[in-house]
C-alpha cells in the first residue's frame, strides 16, 4: 500500500547508510497471508531465518547464511512502530565481493531536500499479489520533521506522532512508493 502523502517515515536515524549507488543505477516486516507472532517468539527461532547476500534476484544467486541470533530493539513500540530497527547476527563472517560490500551507518541528521534510495522486493502489483524476481529500486528525497508531523497530522492514523530528531522523513515521488514486503528495505544516501 503506498504510503499516505508520500511520506516514508524511518524510524531510526541508525539505518540511514550512505553509499555510493551510480554502479548500481547503471548496471514491513510485511507478510502476505500471515498472522501475528507471538512476542518474542523470533528470539528461540534465529534457524527458522537466512539472511542471502550478493543478489539482485530473489530467487537465485548470492550466498546464504544462517541466522545466529536476532536482537530487536529494547524500546520498540509496536504501537507506534517507533525504534522499528534490529540487529541479526549470522554465524560466520560474510564474505565481501563486486557485489557485497558493508554500508556505512549515518551518525547525525540528514539534511532537508537530501536524495536517497530505496531498495526492496515488495509487491509491485497490489491487486494481483506480484512480487518481483528483481530488485526495485526507488528515489526519495528527504523532508523536514515539521513538514512531516504536518502532513501525518493531516491523515487518520497520528499513531506516529510526534515526529522526533531520532527519525527519517522522506516524500515519494508521485504515483509511486513502497508496498507489503518493503519494509525492512535500507534508505541509502546518495554521495
Amino acid at each position: 500500500m503506498f504510503l499516505h502523502f508520500g511520506i516514508l517515515l524511518l524510524l531510526s536515524q541508525g539505518i540511514f547508510g550512505e553509499e555510493d549507488v551510480s554502479e548500481a543505477i547503471d548496471g514491513d516486516s510485511r507478510i502476505i497471508g500471515g498472522q501475528n507472532a507471538s512476542p518474542g517468539m523470533a528470539k528461540w527461532r534465529p534457524d527458522a531465518v537466512s539472511i542471502v547476500v550478493g543478489s539482485h534476484q530473489i530467487k537465485s544467486g548470492g550466498h546464504r547464511y544462517k541466522v545466529k541470533k536476532l536482537m530487536p530493539h529494547e524500546q520498540f513500540s509496536k504501537v507506534t512502530a517507533k525504534n522499528d530497527i534490529g540487529v541479526i547476527q549470522v554465524e560466520g563472517s560474510i564474505q565481501y565481493n563486486d557485489n557485497v560490500q558493508p554500508i556505512g551507518l549515518y551518525n547525525r541528521q540528514v539534511s532537508v531536500g537530501r536524495k536517497c534510495l530505496l531498495t526492496g522486493w515488495g509487491l509491485v502489483n497490489k491487486e494481483k499479489n506480484i512480487s518481483p524476481n528483481n530488485l526495485q529500486m526507488l528515489f526519495f528525497q528527504t523532508i523536514s520533521i515539521k513538514e512531516c508531523t504536518q502532513r501525518l497530522a493531516s491523515i487518520r492514523s497520528k499513531k506516529f506522532l510526534p515526529i522526533d530528531n531520532g527519525q527519517i522523513c522522506a516524500k515519494r515521488p508521485n504515483h509511486k512508493g513502497t508496498c507489503q514486503g518493503d519494509s525492512g528495505g535500507p534508505l541509502s544516501k546518495i554521495k
